[in-house]
Order: C-alpha cells, then structure tokens, then sequence
C-alpha cells in the first residue's frame, strides 16, 4: 500500500514528505511555502524533486523557506561547519532531473540523497533571445564567446608574430613584427568583438550573479570549497549531466536512497513525472497525512482528504 510506504520512508528520516514535480516559477512558491507551514510535524523535511529549471528567485524562496521553517543554519554563524544540536535536516530527494533552478534549491539542502537515475545540472540560468520567440539562451554563451574570440586573437597573434621574426625569408626585427602582427589581428578580430552587445552581456552577468549569490546564501555550510564556483561556471552546456558521483565532489553531504524511498522514487517517475514535468503548472503535494484514492488510481494518495482532477493538492 502506498500509504505504509509513505510511513516508512517518514519514519525512516524522522521527516514531512513534500514533493514537487515541474517548473520551479511563480506564484507555486508562494503555494510551496504556505503548504510547508501548514504541514510541518516533525523536524526533518524531505523534499521529493523533479526538475527542469525554472526561476533561481522561486528557488532560492522555497529553499530558504525550508531552511528556516526545520532550523537549518541557525545559530552556526561563529562555528559555520557545526549545526545546533536542535537543528534539522533537509533531505533533498532526486530521482530523475534537477536541473538548473533546481540545483540552486539543491545548495540548501543538508543532505543530497541520488538515486541511480538521478542526475543535477549547472546553475546555468536560461534568458530570453530579444529576437526570437519562446527561446532562450545560457548566460555563459556570451562569456564563452568572449573568452573563445580572445583565446584566438591571442594565438593568431602569436603566429604571425613568430612567422614575421623568425622566417628566413622575412627575418623582421622583434619591434617590426609585433606591430605588424598587432594590426593583422586588430583588423581580423576588432570587426568581430564590435558585434558583442555590451548591454547584453552585462544582463548576462547579472544573471549569473544573482544565482551564483543565491547559491552563495543557502549552500555556504553544505557546499565544499570551491563547489558553487563549479556549478556556476565549470560546465560547456545546460544539459551537462552531474550524476551521484560528481556531485560528492560538490556536496558535503550525498547518500543513496533506502529501499523504500528508491520505491517512492519509482512511483513518482512512473505516475506523476510525464504529466508534470513539462507543463506550466507543477505538481505540488504535502504528504505527511497520507490517504489512498481508490476510486482513480489504487497506488496514488489523496492528501488531507482532498480529491482534485490532476491527483495533487493545490493551494
């Protein structure tokens, strides 16, 4: 039974079950947040998340929340790496993609649990093209593509340079060939950097700034030397995969699932993910007072009694 299954994955953690699955975004964190201070009973949390993004300021809210509604970090700031004997534990439950936005509520967590299909992703905030519509484009493209033009403008520099002192043929005095290699590569590379917008990449690190700060709040007791930095900056693409074992070099704290949670973990992928994940409203459950809906689906619960048409509980 589902419900002896919620019971022992409670139990197991001490902790009130909250599960999200969808896009982290406005007003659900404001739903996430009263259904957090509604359902708290015991002092642990454990937050079931399945995520492609969304916004780092939804984010970084729910997180916080959980951080401040079970004492995480509380009264640690002289001893930051020693929690208060009555400080609780966040768990942070992923079994299938948390991604972007979601790695950002993943830095307030105490405790990463990852099962086999888990995997994280950069905190690579995702901005709208100007020109195009519905799509979107990584903050690190334009900082990638300054860091790529130079890189290159170096190396072409360096090349004629060597070519124009030391070929036989041209033999060029040192002061010669620096200028003529410095004008080769103005001319070459000075048309390309004036198509960079400044006022676009400037919104672009401000972008990754506000996540990086937001990282920066929640993750600084659970994030190990230089991890946030890595997040932030470290991987080529959005997608990049960070499974269990990349992550422990990131994390202080990752673990395997139980039995029972890599079960929870099964139900959720198989019932709920496919209808959720990609579509504009998340669901969103509290699921410390486990029912059973009989009637829909023998193995999904009714939460509080309550029986909407999409089988969550909204608030």
């Amino acid at each position: 039974m589902f419900e002896k299954l919620l019971k022992a994955v409670r139990d197991a953690y001490d902790a009130d079950i909250l599960l999200y699955v969808g896009s982290i975004d406005r007003p659900f964190d404001d739903h996430f947040i009263a259904r957090c201070k509604a359902y708290k009973k015991r002092p642990n949390v454990l937050l079931v998340l399945t995520t492609l993004g969304g916004d780092p300021n939804a984010a970084y809210r729910i997180a916080r929340c959980l951080q401040e509604e079970y004492g995480i970090n509380r009264g640690n700031g002289d001893q930051p790496d020693v929690e208060p004997k009555d400080a609780g534990k966040f768990y942070l439950f992923v079994d299938s993609r948390c991604k972007s936005a979601g790695t950002i509520l993943a830095t307030g967590a105490t405790h990463l649990i990852m099962s086999d299909f888990a995997e994280l992703g950069p905190i690579d905030v995702q901005l709208r093209k100007g020109d195009e519509v519905g799509e979107r484009s990584s903050s690190l493209t334009p900082m990638h593509a300054i860091e790529s033009i130079r890189d290159l403008s170096i190396k072409y520099f360096e090349d004629c340079f060597k070519e124009l002192r030391f070929n036989q043929d041209l033999l060029f005095g040192t002061k010669g060939a620096s200028e003529i290699a410095t004008r080769m590569a103005t001319s070459l590379f000075g048309e390309i950097f004036s198509q960079i917008d400044p006022m676009r990449v400037a919104e672009f690190d401000r972008a990754m700034r506000i996540a990086s700060e937001y990282g920066s709040r929640l993750g600084a007791n659970h994030l190990k030397p230089g991890g946030l930095a890595r997040l932030v900056a470290a991987y080529p693409t959005h997608g990049f995969v960070i499974d269990r074992k990349e992550a422990t070099e990131i994390f202080k704290s990752v673990e395997k699932p139980s039995k029972d949670l890599v079960t929870l973990g099964e139900f959720v992928r198989e019932h709920w993910e496919p209808k959720h994940l990609t579509t504009p409203e998340p669901l969103l459950l509290a699921l410390t007072i486990p029912k059973l809906d009989h009637e829909d689906d023998e193995e999904a619960p009714v939460v509080d009694g309550a029986q909407p048409a999409a089988g969550a509980v909204e608030s």
